[in-house]
């Protein structure tokens, strides 16, 4: 009855967070050590030097879109709310080298017409329930 039902639902929950973090994190993980650009593989087709200029921040703000309302969650269990500390504290440090003009992965805020979308997608992180800083 009910017991399993709350059963399966943890399992299913557990899944999903799992395969989040498996797409998300080596985005953050990367872009907080600042070699997100060095690390992360890009295949294109056509124009690779002007896809470049988009990618790396394509990646960070649709990851960031997309584990934003896991981020919101309250009330969860022990494990969830730790982990979702330490990515807390990795988008941090992305944010940083992001916006920092001497990383290694500041990103491209200005040429081109992609980076409107993905600035759109990366202005996201203000919903999200950070320390103040």
């Amino acid at each position: 009855g009910c017991v399993k039902m709350d059963i399966l639902v943890n399992e299913t929950r557990r899944y999903w967070v799992e395969k989040a973090h498996q797409v998300v994190l080596p985005v953050f993980f990367a872009l907080a050590k600042d070699c997100l650009k060095k690390t992360m593989p890009v295949e294109v087709k056509g124009n690779e030097a002007d896809r470049l200029k988009f990618t790396y921040l394509g990646a960070f703000a649709r990851s960031l879109v997309g584990i934003a309302p896991w981020l919101q969650t309250e009330n969860s269990s022990p494990q969830e709310e730790g982990e979702r500390n330490i990515l807390k504290q990795l988008i941090l440090r992305s944010l940083k080298n992001a916006t920092n003009p001497n990383s290694l992965d500041f990103m491209n805020f200005t040429e081109g017409d992609q980076l409107i979308v993905d600035a759109a997608f990366s202005c996201n992180y203000r919903s999200i329930s950070l320390p103040n800083r």
